[in-house]
């Protein structure tokens, strides 16, 4: 490939990594706004959490995780254009691809939650760790659900750490490089619900959720930099 050609590459796969990010970042945001409302509802309200309330959140996190789709998706769709030169990126547009689709059923738990506002609500009890658990329960596939969410995101922070290490390494960017490692370590908490006390069918550590929430802002945050200085750089 000539050299003018690869550039033309490059530009097209970092424009769409950058929107990526971009949509993971409104993702990443939602993801610690959620909770914030839930939690500052308990610590504000005389009862138990209202059925209203859940409606709100549960809208919320509809809007994130149609958000998160397509951030795999542009993110995929960058991978996929460096593969004109360089192979290895095929495999991190592939688990991008199956991240998306446990992003898509997740906009599907929300949907459940919105259309059982009421039951949700008795379920959680004014306790917030009991979230996924009751997310599940109230969901037709039960805690398929769970399992598909978590395995989808697992699989798909997988490729984000595959491609964008890759990226980094084309593009000798050390944000790109931050990014990754950071994608790394959603994995890793990911991994980390997992492990008896933290499974996702029971209650989830509120300590964990605000450590997955945040580094999914941030490693977007480092992307997006990279993207600023390769675009500098170009000029």
């Amino acid at each position: 490939m000539t050299a003018p050609a690869r550039v033309t590459v490059e530009n097209t796969a970092v424009r769409r990594v950058a929107v990526g990010a971009g949509l993971g970042l409104i993702g990443g945001l939602i993801a610690l706004a959620a909770p914030a409302l839930l939690a500052n509802e308990l610590l504000n309200a005389a009862g138990p959490i209202g059925a209203r309330s859940i409606t709100t959140d549960g809208s919320l996190v509809a809007i994130g995780a149609v958000a998160l789709v397509g951030s795999f998706f542009f993110y995929g769709r960058g991978f996929a254009a460096w593969q004109d030169v360089d192979r290895s990126f095929r495999a991190a547009t592939v688990l991008v691809a199956v991240g998306s689709l446990g992003a898509l059923v997740l906009v599907v738990a929300a949907v459940v939650v919105v259309s059982s506002p009421s039951a949700i609500a008795a379920c959680l009890a004014g306790d917030l760790t009991r979230a996924l658990p009751c997310v599940y329960g109230a969901s037709p596939l039960g805690r398929a659900t769970t399992i598909a969410i978590f395995a989808g995101e697992m699989v798909g922070a997988a490729g984000l750490v595959l491609g964008l290490l890759r990226a980094a390494r084309h593009l000798r960017s050390p944000w790109m490089a931050a990014g990754g490692v950071t994608y790394g370590a959603v994995l890793g908490t990911l991994l980390y619900l997992l492990v008896p006390g933290g499974t996702p069918f029971g209650p989830v550590p509120v300590s964990a959720g605000g450590t997955l929430a945040g580094l999914a802002v941030l490693a977007p945050i480092f992307v997006w930099a990279g993207d600023r200085r390769y675009r500098r750089v170009r000029r």
